[in-house]
């Protein structure tokens, strides 16, 4: 299971497909990604 964790869906829970083909990002890597981002753009009211 992965959890909606931005957006209308907050909060929702969804189901992830099976097999090694995908995989969700976890909260730790997302938050490192958009820290990283937003230290080199401004990223305020970006969707």
């Amino acid at each position: 299971m992965v959890r909606v964790v931005a957006g209308e869906l907050r909060g929702r829970r969804i189901e992830s497909p099976e097999g090694k083909t995908t995989r969700p990002t976890t909260d730790m890597a997302r938050e490192a990604i958009f820290n990283s981002l937003g230290s080199h753009y401004d990223l305020n009211g970006a969707r």
